[in-house]
C-alpha cells in the first residue's frame, strides 16, 4: 500500500471522459497508476503493470492537451453571445467560428484539430517524463511531502482498523453479499489521509467499490459480505470526522457484493459528485428543504391529484441522465435530456423560464446530486421554493416499494438495474448503444487488465458470434422471401388460370348466341304474325301472352338455359 508521503494532487482544467471539461484534482502517483493491481499470475503481472501505466499516462496527457487547447479559445461574452447563453460569461471561437457551449467547441476540435492536440500530447508526455526523472531526485522529496500535506504512518492506519480476528476470511469474502452506497459533506482538511485511511480499510475488509473524497466530503458505494459490510459502517461511523454527523440511515443498502464492482478504487477530487463548478462557487450549505420519504410521497401525491398539472405551479424535476429516468422514474416528472450530472446547470440556465415562481421536488438515486443540484438551483433565484427527496430513490422504495416510482432503478455497476416492482418502462439494453463495440472492449480489458493478445482473441471470437448470428438471419430472412414469392406466383397462376377459362366461355356463348339468332326471326317479324287488337278488345291480352310465350320457346339462351 503507497504511502500517504508518495502522492501529489495537481489541480487542473482536464477533460473527462465523454467530453466534459470540469476543473477537479488529479491523483498523480510516480508511475500515474491511482490503484494498486489486483492478483494476477507471474506471468501476466509485469506485462499488466506496465500497459497500465503506459496507457494511464496517454490518456492524462491527452485529456490535459485537449483542455489546454479548449482553454486557449475560450473568449469573453460579446453582444453575438450575451451571458445568459454563454456558460458563466464566457465563450470559444476557433476558426473563425463562434461556439456558445461546451458541446460545440469539443465536437469541433476533436474533428478539426486533432493533429494539435496530438502535439500538445506528446509535448505533455515528455513533461511527464522529465518530472517522473527528477522525482528520484533526493531534493524533490521535501516538495512531494509539502505538496502531499500531513504524512501518515502505518501503524496510526492500522490502529483506526476494526478488529477481524475473531471472524474468519471465508466470512469476510464469501457470506451472502450487499452494496453500500451512502455520502457525507464534511469540511475535510487533510483529504489524502482521509484517502489512505478509506484505501486501507475497504482492503482490510475485502470490499471493492468507489470512493471519491474532496475537502468538501465523502462519496462512496462498496460491496461485499454482510459482516464486511456492517464493520465498514461501525468504522465510518466511529471515525471523528464523521460519527456527529453520520447515521445508520445514511448508509443505502441493497442485494450484491464484491463481484459487482470490477476493483477498488479510492482517489481525491475536487468533487464528491462531478457537477463541474468548484464547490467554492456552489456550496452544498446552500442546499434545498429536505423531505422525508413519507413527506416526499405526500407532495408527490397532492401533485399528481392536480388535473391540469401542466399549469401547476409545482414542478417534479429528475436530476439523474437520461438513460437512467427512461429505465424507471416518478410519475409525472421533468426529466432532463442530459447524459451527464455535468450538463445539469447548462440546462438550469436554458430553462430558467421553466422554473422561474415555481415549487421544485427534486429526486436522484441516493440524494447526492440533489445537493449540488438544488444549491446551483437556487442561486439562480428563479424557483420560490426548492425540496429534494432525502436519502434519495433507494430510501423511498425502501417504504414504498409500490409507490409513485414506477420502473427499475439504474445503479453505477455492474448490476446496473434494481427494482422493486413489476413495472418495465424501458429495457435497459439501450446502455450498449452509448459505447461502441471498441469502446466497450477497452472498458472491459481495462477491468480485466487482459493483455493484447487476450484482447485480440476475444474480440475475435466475438466477432465470429455476430456474423454467424446475422448469417442465420439472414438465411432466415431469404427463407421467407422464397417462400412469399413462390406463394404469390401460384396465386398469379391460379388468377391467369380462371380467367382464361371465363374468357373461352364468354368467347363460346357469344358464338352461340350469334348462330341462334340467324337462324330465328326477331321478336318484331313474330308479333306482325297476330292480327293487331283494337284498345277496347278483351282478347288483347291472350294474344300479347301467346306471342311473349312463343318468342321464349324459341329463343336460343332460354333453351341453352333449360
Amino acid at each position: 500500500m503507497p504511502n500517504c508521503s508518495d502522492t501529489a494532487m495537481i489541480s487542473s482544467s482536464v477533460l473527462l471522459d465523454g467530453g466534459d471539461e470540469v476543473e477537479c484534482s488529479i491523483l498523480r502517483f510516480p508511475d500515474l497508476d491511482v490503484k494498486d493491481p489486483l492478483p494476477l499470475t507471474a506471468k501476466s503481472n509485469f506485462k499488466a503493470e506496465s500497459d497500465t501505466g503506459v496507457r494511464k499516462k496517454c490518456a492524462f496527457a491527452k485529456k490535459k492537451a485537449f483542455a489546454l487547447f479548449v482553454k486557449a479559445k475560450e473568449v469573453p461574452a460579446t453582444a453575438s453571445c450575451p451571458p445568459a447563453m454563454c456558460g458563466a460569461g464566457l465563450g470559444w471561437k476557433c476558426c473563425r467560428q463562434t461556439f456558445k457551449d461546451l458541446t460545440g467547441i469539443h465536437i469541433h476540435v476533436a474533428a478539426q484539430h486533432s493533429s494539435d492536440i496530438r502535439q500538445q500530447t506528446g509535448l505533455i508526455l515528455k513533461q511527464l517524463a522529465a518530472e517522473a526523472s527528477t522525482s528520484s531526485n533526493p531534493a524533490s522529496a521535501d516538495e512531494a511531502d509539502r505538496l502531499s500535506g500531513p504524512t501518515c504512518n502505518s501503524q496510526e492506519l492500522s490502529d483506526r482498523l476494526p478488529d477481524t480476528s475473531h471472524i474468519s476470511f471465508d466470512e469476510l469474502t464469501c457470506g451472502v453479499g450487499e452494496v453500500l452506497l451512502y455520502y457525507c459533506y464534511r469540511e475535510v482538511k487533510a483529504p489524502l489521509r482521509l484517502c489512505a485511511w478509506q484505501k486501507s480499510l475497504c482492503q482490510h475488509l475485502h470490499l471493492t467499490g468507489k470512493v471519491r473524497i474532496a475537502s468538501e466530503g465523502i462519496n462512496g458505494t462498496v460491496g461485499g459480505s454482510k459482516v464486511a459490510t456492517s464493520l465498514y459502517i461501525e468504522a465510518m461511523l466511529s471515525h471523528p470526522l464523521f460519527k456527529t454527523i453520520l447515521c445508520r440511515e445514511d448508509f443505502k443498502s441493497s442485494a450484491g457484493g464484491a463481484h459487482c464492482f470490477p476493483d477498488l478504487r479510492v482517489g481525491v477530487f475536487e468533487e464528491i459528485v462531478p457537477m463541474g463548478i468548484n464547490p467554492n462557487k456552489v456550496s452544498y450549505k446552500e442546499t434545498g428543504i429536505h423531505l422525508s420519504p413519507e413527506e416526499f410521497h405526500k407532495e408527490v401525491e397532492k401533485y399528481l391529484s392536480q388535473a391540469p398539472q401542466a399549469q401547476s405551479d409545482t414542478i417534479l424535476l429528475d436530476c439523474r441522465n437520461f438513460y437512467e429516468s427512461k429505465i424507471g422514474h416518478f410519475q409525472g416528472c421533468l426529466a432532463p435530456d442530459i447524459r451527464k450530472f455535468s450538463y445539469f446547470p447548462s440546462y438550469v440556465d436554458e430553462n430558467l423560464e421553466l422554473f422561474k415562481n415555481k415549487r421544485v421536488l427534486m429526486y436522484c438515486t441516493g440524494g447526492i446530486r440533489c445537493e449540488r443540484g438544488s444549491a446551483y438551483l437556487r442561486t439562480k433565484a428563479a424557483c420560490r421554493e426548492v425540496y429534494q427527496l432525502k436519502g434519495g430513490i433507494h430510501k423511498y422504495l425502501e417504504e414504498f416499494p409500490d409507490g409513485f416510482y414506477r420502473g427499475k432503478l439504474f445503479v453505477f455497476d455492474q448490476r446496473y438495474t434494481i427494482s422493486s416492482n413489476e413495472d418495465v418502462i424501458a429495457d435497459v439494453a439501450f446502455r450498449g448503444a452509448l459505447y461502441t463495440p471498441v469502446e466497450r472492449f477497452r472498458q472491459i480489458r481495462k477491468r480485466l487488465r487482459w493483455s493484447k493478445e487476450d484482447m485480440f482473441q476475444e474480440v475475435l471470437q466475438y466477432s465470429d458470434a455476430v456474423k454467424r448470428e446475422r448469417r442465420e438471419w439472414r438465411e432466415i430472412e431469404l427463407q421467407d422471401r422464397k417462400e412469399n414469392q413462390n406463394f404469390f406466383l401460384d396465386a398469379t397462376k391460379q388468377m391467369i388460370k380462371v380467367m382464361e377459362e371465363q374468357t373461352e366461355m364468354l368467347k363460346f356463348l357469344i358464338t352461340l348466341q350469334s348462330q341462334q339468332m340467324r337462324a330465328f326471326p326477331p321478336l318484331q317479324h313474330i308479333q306482325n304474325c297476330f292480327p293487331s287488337p283494337t284498345p277496347n278488345s278483351t282478347h288483347a291480352f291472350p294474344y300479347a301472352f301467346w306471342g311473349i310465350s312463343i318468342f321464349h320457346s324459341l329463343h336460343p339462351l332460354k333453351q341453352l338455359s333449360e
